[in-house]
C-alpha cells in the first residue's frame, strides 16, 4: 500500500511511513484465520470486503465458540476521501447504536462493539442460510404462493416492528440481497447501514440512498422517507418473488400488474401490490399492517401494528401497545451462508480399492440395536409460549429436545396451568398455557459469574456491593458462589444478553418451578422449611450459596426456585390471563416488572410458586437476584445434532429394486438385510475435517503429516514442514489412514462415527436416497460427473442433509469406526471393536467416483493401513447425559 502523504510504498502492517514518518491508515480486510481480537474473537475467514469496511466469520470464546459476524470499519481515510469516510464512520456507529436496542426474531442480535488498534468492530449474530437473491436464482419456476406469503408475513412483521419504534426506524434498502433465509425458512433482515430515524416535519432526506429498482421516488431527493417508503420496497420485492420480473429493467413508473405476468395469482394480491407501488406515497397504504391485510385478509393480525403517518402538523392518537407476532415452531438446521453447502455422489474402485458386496440372502427379520444420536431444539422466538383455549385446543406433538447447555435445566414443551384458582386476584384467572421447550439456569446467577462480566466492561457493578450481613459481599471471593444481588432489571437483562440468553418470562419461571403437575413448591405440595432458605427457617437471615438445598430441587433439576433470593423476570406487571403478545414482554415498555421466588419470611403463602411480586425496574435490593433462560440447545461448535429415533438401516428389497431400475445400478446386496435400530442422539461434524484443522493436530501432537507416494493429480499437498498451501486449507484432508483419523478424533475429544450413525445423519427418518432427497442433483455433489477432478472446499455446495450436515455425498469417502462385515448390523458382534483385522467401512462417495457411490445407504471399504487421495473423514461425539 501507499503512504497517504508522500505515496511511498509501505509494507503491509506498517504503522508509519519510512520516508516521511506519516501515520499509515489501518485498512480493513487484513485479518486472517487464527487472528484473535480482545482475547475473545477468533477470526475464521473473511466473508466480504468493500471500500470502507470488511466482514469476517469468527468464533466467540466466551460464548462456547459460537459463530459470530465481525463488521470492521476503519477510522482512517485516504487523501481526498475525507467526507466519504466520515459519513461511513457515522453510519457504522449509528447502525451499532440502532441495532443494539432492537429485539426481534427476524433481526440479527448485536453482541458487542469495540475498537481494535485503529478500527471499529461491531459483533453480531452470524446468520445462517442464504440470501433471498440466491434463493430466487435457484428457482426456474415461480415461487409457490404459500412460500412467498410465508416470507412476506415475516418481512411485514419485522418492518412493522421497526416502524413502531420511538422514533420510527425506516429501513430504506429492502432488496433480495439484504434478506436472509435461514435453513428453517425464518427470515433475517440484515445490513442497517442506511436505515434512519423518522423526523416529523422534515421536508426531505438530506442524502440519496437506496437501490435502483427497489427504492421509491422519495429516496431520490423528492421527499422524506417514512414507513410508506419501506412499503414500496416491500411490494417490489414481493412482485419479483411472485413473478420473476426484474425491478431494475422496468421502463415505466410501475411494473405490470403481477397477475398479468402470473395468471394464477389472486386479483386482490395483484391489486394490493400495485397500490403499494404508487409513485406518490400518499396513494400507498399508510401502514405495514394495512398492506398485509390487503395481501392476506386473514393474516394481518400477525403483523406488528405500524403507526399511520399523519399530514404535517397533525397529531396522531396515542398508539396502543404494539404486539409482536409469534413465529411458527421450526427445527433448526445449520447451514452457513458463508460456506454454502456441500455435495457428493459416486462409487468407483480407486487405486486398488475393493468394493465388497454382501452376497448373503435377504433376511426379512430385522435385528434391533442401540447406537448413539442427537436432537434438534426449537429456535428462539420472541415469545415461545401460546395461551391455550379452555378446554385446551390440540397441542402440536412434543418436539425432540436437545441437550441443555451446561448449568441449565431442560423444561420440556407441554401444557402448564398458570396461576391459582384459590389465590389472590392477581393470580387469576387461571388457564392452561402451552409452553415450548426452553432451558433455565439451574441456580441463580452467582457473584463470580456476574463479576466476570463486569471485568469485561459488558456489565456494570451492582448498585450496592454489600449484603445484609457482609459489607464486602460483591468483591469478596468468599462469596463467589453466592447469588449476585442489588442488580436492577436492566442490569440483569444485560447480563443475560452477554451470555446469549435472556431473562425468563414469568410464565416460564412458574412452569419451570411447578412442572406439569402444578406443584405448590418446587419439591411438591407440602411446606418444608428444610428445603429452602427463608427468613426464620433456621438459616442466618441472609443469602446463602446457590444450590445448597438439593432436597428442594425440582424434578427437572432447578434449584433455589423458592427462597434464597427473589428473581427478576422479563414480564411487565399486567393482569392475567397471560398473553405474551399484549405488550407485557416488550423490553422498552415502562412499568414495574414481575419478581418471583419469595425471600420475605417463612410464610408458606409468600413462598408459593404462584406468588407474584412487582418491583420498579430501577429497584435493587439485597434479596433480589435473577437467572437466565434460552431456547437454544447446547451444540458444540462446528457440529450438528442428530436426533434419537427408531429407524431402518440399509436398503429394503423394494428400495434396492427401485434404485437398480431407476439408475441402472448394480446389485445392492451388501446393503441387505435391513436392520431396525433404536439410537440415542449424538453430534456429527458439520463438514469433513479440513487440511487446516488437521494441521493444528499435526502441530500439537507431532503426528506424521498425510503422505501418499501415489499422487496422480496433486492432492498430496502437504509440505515437508507439516504445512499446506493456503489454497487447500479449507479442502478436506485426504491421504489419512483409519488410525490417523481415529487419532485426530481422539485428540479433538471426539470419535469416528459408526456406519449406522453416518447413515442416520445422511438419511434421517425419511430414508432419503441422497441427503437432499430422492432425485439425483449433480449440482449438489462433487462426484465424477461434476468434472472437477479434485476435491472441493468444504461447504461449497448446497447439499445439507436432514439435520444440516454437509458433504455427506461426494467430495471424499469418509472413514467410519465399523469393520466391513455383512448385514444385519449388530453393534455387539465385534464390528465396532477398536482393534482387529479387516477392512473398515467407508461412506459417501468421492470426487473420483460415480453417482452410485454417493447414495446414503451405500457401503465401501478399505484396509485401515491404507490411505488414498479421495478418502477423508469427519468425527462424532456423544451427547452428555
Amino acid at each position: 500500500m501507499q503512504c497517504p502523504r508522500c505515496a511511498t510504498e509501505v509494507k503491509d502492517g506498517a504503522k508509519f511511513c519510512p520516508a516521511c514518518g506519516a501515520g499509515v491508515p489501518s485498512w480493513t480486510g487484513r485479518l486472517g484465520r487464527g487472528d484473535v481480537l480482545i482475547n475473545r474473537y477468533h477470526v475464521v475467514r473473511p466473508l466480504a470486503r468493500g471500500g470502507m469496511g470488511s466482514v469476517y466469520l469468527a468464533t466467540d470464546s466466551r460464548l462456547g465458540d459460537a459463530p459470530v459476524a465481525l463488521k470492521e470499519m476503519t477510522l482512517s481515510h485516504a487523501p481526498g476521501d475525507t467526507k466519504a469516510w466520515e459519513q461511513a464512520v457515522v453510519e457504522f456507529r449509528r447502525e451499532a447504536a440502532m441495532m443494539a436496542r432492537l429485539s426481534h426474531p427476524n433481526l440479527p442480535r448485536v453482541i458487542d462493539q469495540f475498537q481494535h488498534e485503529d478500527n471499529q468492530f461491531l459483533v453480531m449474530e452470524y446468520v445462517e442460510g442464504r440470501t433471498l437473491r440466491a434463493e430466487l436464482e435457484q428457482h426456474t419456476a415461480p415461487v409457490p404462493l404459500p412460500t412467498a406469503l410465508h416470507w412476506f408475513r415475516q418481512l411485514a412483521n419485522v418492518l412493522g416492528y421497526l416502524h413502531t419504534q420511538e422514533p420510527p426506524i425506516i429501513y430504506r434498502d429492502l432488496k433480495p440481497t439484504n434478506i436472509m433465509i435461514r435453513p428453517d425458512s425464518r427470515i433475517a433482515l440484515i445490513d442497517f447501514g442506511i436505515a434512519r430515524l423518522y423526523k416529523p416535519g422534515q421536508s426531505g432526506d438530506t442524502a440519496i440512498y437506496g437501490t435502483p429498482g427497489y427504492a421509491p421516488p422519495e429516496q431520490y431527493g423528492l421527499g422524506q422517507t417514512d414507513a410508506r417508503s419501506d412499503i414500496y420496497s416491500m411490494a417490489m420485492v414481493l412482485h419479483e418473488v411472485l413473478t420473476g420480473y426484474d425491478p431494475g429493467r422496468r421502463t415505466t413508473t410501475r411494473p405490470p400488474l403481477a397477475n398479468t405476468i402470473r395468471a394464477d395469482l389472486p386479483e386482490h394480491i395483484a391489486q394490493a401490490i400495485h397500490r403499494a407501488l404508487a409513485v406518490d406515497s400518499a396513494d400507498r397504504f399508510d401502514s405495514m399492517r394495512e398492506f398485509a391485510a390487503a395481501v392476506e385478509p386473514d393474516g394481518a393480525a400477525e403483523v406488528v401494528a405500524s403507526r399511520p403517518f399523519m399530514a404535517q402538523g397533525q397529531r396522531p392518537a396515542a398508539p396502543a401497545p404494539p404486539t409482536i407476532a409469534m413465529q411458527p415452531p421450526t427445527k433448526r438446521r445449520r447451514l452457513f451462508v458463508a460456506l454454502g453447502g456441500l455435495g457428493a455422489v459416486g462409487l468407483m474402485l480407486v487405486l486398488g480399492w475393493l468394493f465388497v458386496r454382501n452376497q448373503a440372502a435377504p433376511n426379512p427379520i430385522a435385528t434391533p440395536n442401540v447406537l448413539g444420536l442427537s436432537v434438534t431444539a426449537e429456535p428462539n422466538t420472541i415469545m415461545p409460549n401460546t395461551p391455550v383455549a379452555n378446554p385446551p385446543t390440540p397441542i402440536p406433538p412434543t418436539p425432540v429436545i436437545g441437550p441443555a447447555p451446561p448449568g441449565m435445566a431442560t423444561i420440556a414443551s407441554g401444557t402448564y396451568v398458570l396461576g391459582s384458582a384459590d389465590g389472590p386476584p392477581d393470580e387469576q384467572p387461571t388457564g392452561p398455557v402451552y409452553v415450548r421447550t426452553f432451558y433455565l439456569d439451574r441456580t441463580e446467577v452467582t457473584v463470580a459469574a456476574y463479576r466476570a462480566c463486569v471485568e469485561t466492561g459488558r456489565c456494570t457493578a451492582p448498585v450496592d456491593l454489600a449484603a445484609l450481613t457482609h459489607a464486602s459481599y460483591f468483591n469478596d471471593p468468599a462469596f463467589d458462589q453466592f447469588p449476585v444481588i442489588n442488580v436492577t432489571w436492566e442490569q440483569a437483562r444485560t447480563y443475560c444478553a452477554t451470555q446469549n440468553r435472556r431473562l425468563p418470562t414469568e410464565l416460564e419461571w412458574e412452569t419451570a418451578a411447578r412442572g406439569t403437575a402444578g406443584r405448590v413448591y418446587p419439591w411438591g405440595d407440602d411446606w418444608d422449611t428444610r428445603k429452602l432458605n427463608v427468613w426464620g427457617s433456621g438459616q442466618n437471615g441472609d443469602v446463602l450459596a446457590v444450590g445448597l438445598f438439593a432436597a428442594g430441587a425440582t424434578p427437572e433439576g432447578g434449584l433455589d426456585l423458592a427462597g434464597n433470593v427473589a428473581e427478576w423476570t422479563s414480564s411487565l406487571d399486567q393482569p392475567y390471563p397471560y398473553n405474551p403478545n399484549d405488550g407485557r414482554e416488550l423490553p422498552n415498555q415502562p412499568g414495574s416488572r414481575i419478581v418471583r421466588g419469595s425471600f420475605s419470611g417463612d410464610d408458606p403463602t409468600s413462598a408459593r410458586l404462584m406468588d407474584r411480586e412487582r418491583r420498579p425496574p430501577t429497584e435493587f435490593a439485597n434479596n433480589l437476584g435473577f437467572r437466565c433462560a434460552t431456547n437454544e440447545a447446547y451444540l458444540p461448535v462446528g457440529m450438528d445434532l442428530i436426533p434419537a429415533g427408531t429407524w431402518t438401516l440399509g436398503a429394503t428389497i423394494t428400495e434396492a429394486a427401485d434404485l437398480m431400475y431407476r439408475f441402472n445400478w448394480p446389485s445392492l446386496l451388501n446393503e441387505q438385510p435391513t436392520t431396525v435400530i433404536t439410537s440415542p442422539s449424538f453430534y456429527l461434524d458439520h463438514t469433513e475435517v479440513t487440511n487446516a484443522a488437521y494441521a493444528e493436530f499435526v502441530s500439537a501432537t507431532d503426528h506424521p503429516a498425510p503422505a501418499n507416494p501415489f499422487d496422480p493429480i496433486g492432492l498430496a499437498v502437504w509440505n515437508a514442514d507439516g504445512t499446506i498451501p493456503v489454497t487447500r486449507t479449507d479442502h478436506p484432508v485426504v491421504n489419512v489412514t483409519w488410525a490417523d483419523a481415529t487419532a485426530y478424533c481422539q485428540w479433538a475429544g471426539k470419535r469416528l462415527p459408526t456406519e449406522a450413525e453416518w447413515e442416520r445423519a445422511a438419511r434421517g427418518d425419511t430414508r432419503r436416497v441422497w441427503p437432499w432427497g430422492d432425485d439425483w442433483d449433480g449440482a449438489k455433489a462433487n462426484t465424477n460427473e461434476s468434472g472437477r477432478g479434485t476435491t472441493e472446499a468444504v461447504g461449497t455446495l448446497a447439499n445439507a442433509g436432514t439435520y444440516g450436515s454437509l458433504d455427506l455425498a461426494g467430495n471424499v469417502w469418509e472413514w467410519t469406526s465399523s469393520l466391513y462385515l455383512p448385514y444385519p448390523y449388530r453393534a455387539d458382534d465385534g464390528r465396532e471393536a477398536a482393534s482387529g483385522g479387516g477392512a473398515r467401512v467407508l461412506r459417501g462417495g468421492s470426487w473420483l467416483d460415480d453417482q452410485f457411490g454417493s447414495h446414503s445407504s451405500g457401503r465401501n471399504s478399505l484396509l485401515p493401513t491404507l490411505a488414498n487421495v479421495n478418502v477423508g473423514f469427519r468425527c462424532a461425539q456423544d451427547v452428555p447425559k
